[in-house]
This record gives structure tokens, sequence and C-alpha cells, in this order.
């Protein structure tokens, strides 16, 4: 599993606090975050994504009609 790092952006491994089963932490550059700061991260970005989905130069582009024989 890829796991970029919200912090440093980097593919590292994360730690899991076991104790409290919400801290996580980088082992790139030791800085801790939540289940709930990534939660936040990732609906941040939701609009855009959706927005870009419906993006009109990704919609596939319909092919012409052809004539009837």
């Amino acid at each position: 599993m890829k796991t970029i790092c919200p912090k440093c952006l980097n593919d590292e491994t994360i730690r899991v606090n076991l104790d409290d089963g919400e801290t996580l932490t980088c082992t790139g550059c030791d800085e801790e975050f939540t289940a709930d700061d990534l939660r936040e991260l990732v609906a941040s970005w939701l609009p855009l994504l959706a927005w870009l989905d419906s993006h009109p130069a990704r919609a596939e582009t319909p092919k012409p009609a052809t004539a009837a024989a």
C-alpha cells in the first residue's frame, strides 16, 4: 500500500499508535497526525476532484452520426 505522508508528502511508512488507534506518525519526517486530519484533507479535495471528473475536456467525444444507407 502506498502511504503518502500528508506532512512531508513522501511515500513513507506510517506508524499507528496502537494505544489510541488514532495517532499516526510518519517514519520519514516524524510528524504526527490523526485519522481525522486525513479525513479533512481528503474532504477538502473532493469538490475539486468532482469538478475535474466532470470537465468537458475529459468527457468522451461523441462520435459523428453516420447517414443511413
